[in-house]
């Protein structure tokens, strides 16, 4: 019993917390690759581009970090996104009367249509938005009073991942055991 209290305590559960940390940011990269959350429940599918959700650019996937502690590993992302994939939100513009969702990758490469010139309104007046379009009369941007993001959440344990954190834990503190050395 004093061994097992003097690894947890000891270097060898930094280590251990380390190697669990690994496995867990690529935890989180799989739930990306398979488009599901760490339950396994699928994501909800695009409406308005093709490809994988949060696949786009790879940015949230790559934000993933996991932070060691004395107590643990906490799992995080920085990207400004995040929360509102990982628990779902409802956008209302800031500025105007709509959002301007880019549908085509010139459109989101200008990130807004005040970035495009030539652009006029297609729809009804006073109706509940309506699209942007270029000379060709080609939608370049859908405008809506707000979009609903379904929840992703990607963030967490799956159970591979607790499986194999399991592993690491059972493995390091067996190899403590066996030198009889706390850490």
């Amino acid at each position: 019993a004093e061994t097992i209290r003097q690894f947890l305590r000891g270097p060898a559960a930094n280590a251990t917390r380390k190697k669990i940390s690994i496995v867990a940011v690529a935890g989180v990269k799989d739930h990306f690759a398979r488009s599901t959350s760490p339950d396994g429940i699928p994501w909800a599918p695009l409406l308005m581009r093709a490809g994988k959700p949060l696949l786009d650019t790879g940015r949230m996937r790559d934000s993933t970090v996991a932070t060691v502690t004395d107590d643990g590993v906490t799992l995080s992302n920085n990207n400004i996104q995040s929360s509102v994939h990982q628990f779902g939100a409802t956008i209302t513009p800031k500025r105007g009367k709509y959002l301007a969702i880019p549908l085509t990758p010139t459109a989101r490469r200008a990130g807004s249509p005040r970035n495009v010139d030539g652009l006029h309104f297609q729809g009804k007046k006073g109706g509940k938005g309506g699209v942007l379009a270029d000379g060709k009369g080609q939608a370049v941007f859908a405008l809506v009073p707000s979009v609903t993001i379904k929840a992703r959440p990607f963030l967490g344990f799956s159970e591979a991942t607790l499986a194999k954190t399991e592993r690491i834990i059972v493995d390091d503190l067996r190899k403590v055991l066996e030198s009889g050395n706390g850490g």
